[in-house]
C-alpha cells in the first residue's frame, strides 16, 4: 500500500469519531442521501515532491475533508462538523507517525438544491510527509 493510501485511511480513520455524522467515505463519488448526511468524505488534490539529499523525497499531500450536510442553512448544519473535523486533524498533526506534520490550507463552500437544501465544507490540509525516491511504499 502506497504511503499516500496509509495517510488517507488513517485520517478517514482518526475522523471516524467526529459525533453527529452518519460515516466518513474515502473518495465516494454517489451523491449523499438525504439519510447519508451529514458525512465527511476524505479524498486526495494533488501531491508535489522535492528530492531529498539522502534517497527520498519529501512529500506535500493535498487532502480533502468535505462535510456534506442538508438543512435550511447547510453550512451551519456542517459548522459544528467542520470544527470538529479540524481540531482532530489539527491535534494529530503526525498522523501516528505517517506525516511530519499537518497544516490547514484553506476551506471552499458550496451549497445546491436538492429534496433538501445541501451543501459542503471542503477543508483542504497539507500532510507533508518523507517515503523513499524510488518507490510510493514507505
Amino acid at each position: 500500500m502506497t504511503k499516500r493510501e496509509q495517510i488517507l485511511q488513517a485520517i478517514a480513520t482518526l475522523l471516524a469519531a467526529v459525533p453527529g455524522t452518519t460515516g466518513v467515505y474515502r473518495s465516494r463519488e454517489d451523491a449523499m442521501s438525504r439519510e447519508e448526511s451529514p458525512a465527511i468524505v476524505v479524498r486526495p488534490d494533488g501531491e508535489q515532491v522535492s528530492e531529498n539529499t539522502n534517497g527520498y523525497v519529501d512529500a506535500r499531500l493535498t487532502v480533502l475533508v468535505e462535510v456534506y450536510a442538508r438543512g435550511t442553512v447547510p453550512d451551519q448544519v456542517a459548522d459544528p462538523i467542520a470544527e470538529a473535523a479540524f481540531a482532530a486533524m489539527m491535534d494529530n498533526p503526525t498522523l501516528g507517525a505517517l506525516a511530519i506534520d499537518v497544516t490547514e490550507d484553506g476551506t471552499d463552500f458550496d451549497t445546491e438544491g436538492a429534496d433538501q437544501d445541501a451543501g459542503f465544507t471542503a477543508m483542504r490540509f497539507v500532510v507533508w510527509h518523507r517515503r523513499p525516491r524510488n518507490r510510493l511504499a514507505d
